[in-house]
């Protein structure tokens, strides 16, 4: 069985991290499990936690109003589900919610701002992971509305 720095180094948007800084992770991580439909959490809520998904899939979603939860993205193995911890006010801009059975590693958000200050290559390596992840659901955004507002073929 694979150890939690292994899973760790298995993740693409980790993957330049030195072995130090993977050990910081490690150190962060506690593997944690959702049944479906079972909220990692909810949009604008206060923003605790990172979620490196080791199997199953997550919905990251966004309320909208009369319509309820709508899906922005899924994420599975290998990817993140939460960044908004990064960057303040430290709220949820999305939520998130298992589609299946999830198997995951959260990481202790508070603990990495604190090393994040001291550490500013750690910092900066974290930060840049986060953004990729923030991009990717800007993308995915990006890609919603084009499919939903594309004009009709005649």
């Amino acid at each position: 069985m694979p150890t939690t720095h292994e899973r760790i180094t298995g993740f693409p948007l980790l993957a330049g991290l030195s072995r130090d800084h993977i050990d910081l992770l490690t150190s962060a991580a506690t593997k944690v499990g959702y049944v479906k439909r079972q909220r990692l959490f909810f949009q604008d809520e206060p923003a605790i936690g990172c979620w490196l998904v080791l199997a199953g899939r997550v919905a990251i979603d966004s309320l909208v109003l009369g319509r309820g939860h709508e899906v922005v993205t899924m994420v599975g193995p290998g990817e993140i589900a939460g960044w908004s911890w990064l960057v303040p006010p430290y709220r949820w801009r999305f939520g998130a919610v298992a589609l299946t059975s999830v198997e995951a590693l959260r990481l202790d958000t508070g603990y990495l701002r604190t090393v994040m200050a001291h550490d500013p290559e750690f910092g900066l390596a974290i930060t840049e992971a986060m953004l990729a992840v923030a991009e990717q659901r800007l993308m995915a955004v990006d890609a919603r509305f084009a499919e939903r507002y594309r004009p009709a073929r005649h």
